[in-house]
């Protein structure tokens, strides 16, 4: 069985993109999964030509709850303000999809996919010639019904061969997490992201997009650990295509943490959790915890 490690959220701000872009240069991460309307896409691209021949696994962390768009707001004016800001979040855009019209919809979902191509451009923009592997959602968002039909076809229209389907085996890496608030909390997500990944599969497929078998880092987000890796891959067990573990190593510096509106996001991105996901991944990879998957390896079928 083959697996590679993602980092999510990179180019989000200057703090996360400088600790992202030192544990892939290390050697830690496989690739990353770039937000294209982040604050420091400068750095990620000055970070990847510093190591023009080291090989990154580069995923589109596509985005629709957070700052500025990158398709022009006229084209896009479902989604966004008068200013071109992204004004709903997971569960406002999952509402939407249950109480609109069916026409108002159809209209949200033409402009999920124009904002998810010009996001896939600003980030090719920014990769000189390294190829964009994959696209895959910030807070899943990419996994909302309808929403992963818009991004599957902006994928297979930009010559993205691969989308993450966010299915994780269940696991429990200790009975102690039993009593952990967290891993409740995270359970729910799980619970949602499995039942939809059964769709998303099915469509993905139907574009002829790859996409790994399963993701390993719903369960324990904000808190991985080698040790709950390592129990994530095993619940994956045997079978073709590869799994992915994300793991959130890029901390942000105390004073970005105004970038958000929510003191919420501001504490899990500035959390000094993050550091430690670092220091347990750099360790891990440095006992030779990981098989990197081939550039050729396949992805998975439903």
């Amino acid at each position: 069985m083959k697996f590679f490690i993602n980092g999510d959220d990179m180019g989000i701000t200057a703090g996360a993109s400088k600790s992202m872009l030192a544990a892939w240069a290390a050697g830690a991460l496989d690739g990353f999964s770039v937000i294209a309307n982040g604050d420091a896409l400068d750095e990620v691209q000055a970070g990847l030509l510093r190591h023009p021949d080291r090989p990154a696994r580069i995923a589109v962390h596509f985005n629709l709850t957070e700052g500025r768009a990158s398709a022009p707001p006229a084209t896009i004016p479902r989604l966004v303000d008068a200013q071109g800001v992204f004004r709903r979040g997971f569960v406002s855009c999952f509402l939407k999809g249950m109480f609109s019209t069916s026409s108002t919809w159809n209209e949200v979902l033409q402009q999920v996919e124009i904002e998810c191509r010009a996001q896939i451009r600003a980030v090719r923009s920014r990769c000189g010639a390294r190829a964009l592997q994959a696209v895959d959602g910030h807070n899943h968002i990419h996994m909302i019904p309808g929403f992963f039909s818009a991004v599957a076809k902006a994928a297979r229209a930009e010559g993205v061969p691969e989308i993450r389907v966010s299915r994780e085996p269940f696991y429990l890496a200790t009975a102690l997490d039993l009593f952990r608030p967290f891993w409740w909390i995270n359970l729910v997500k799980h619970v949602l992201l499995r039942l939809l990944s059964r769709k998303a599969a099915r469509i993905a497929a139907a574009e002829g997009l790859r996409f790994p078998r399963f993701l390993v880092g719903v369960l324990y987000t904000g808190r991985m650990t080698a040790a709950r890796a390592r129990r994530g891959i095993a619940a994956a067990g045997e079978g073709d295509g590869d799994v992915e573990v994300v793991f959130h190593v890029g901390r942000s510096d105390a004073n970005e943490a105004t970038r958000w509106n929510s003191r919420g996001l501001a504490a899990f991105h500035v959390s000094p959790r993050r550091s430690m996901e670092y220091d347990e991944l750099l360790k891990w990879r440095s006992e030779g915890g990981a098989i990197r998957p081939t550039d050729s390896s396949p992805g998975s079928s439903p």
